[in-house]
């Protein structure tokens, strides 16, 4: 899952092994990860607040001019042609799902990368 959110462009903040079960009481599971899940949400306020969620990786960047490149090539009629259209991110200008906090050497090689991988594979 990691891998297929992170070419979605989500910012995974952490991973966590909860195991529980249908019949597990409300209490039982906050006394094993009440601490643990306390922990979590304050760093999801963090990292919300400080906008960490914008600091996009070169496998992000590259993944999304791959699939730019290739919804660009898909039927005009279909639904996931027209989401990408209606959100402005086939335009080649467009560089990310939204604005990047990312240097400008950073995103040119991904997307360049990115261009190149699509030629032998979409």
């Amino acid at each position: 899952m990691d891998t297929a959110l992170r070419t979605w462009g989500f910012y995974i903040i952490g991973k966590a092994g909860f195991k529980t079960h249908a019949r597990m009481e409300k209490e039982q599971i906050e006394k094993l990860y009440g601490a643990w899940l306390t922990v979590i949400a304050e760093n999801i306020f963090l990292n919300i607040k400080g906008e960490h969620y914008k600091e996009v990786s070169f496998v992000s960047l590259m993944m999304f001019k791959i699939q730019q490149v290739g919804w660009s090539k898909a039927k005009r009629d279909s639904i996931d042609y027209q989401y990408w259209q209606s959100k402005g991110w086939l335009d080649g200008k467009q560089k990310f799902f939204f604005k990047p906090k990312a240097n400008g050497l950073k995103i040119s090689a991904a997307r360049i990368t990115g261009a190149v991988i699509a030629k032998f594979f979409v």
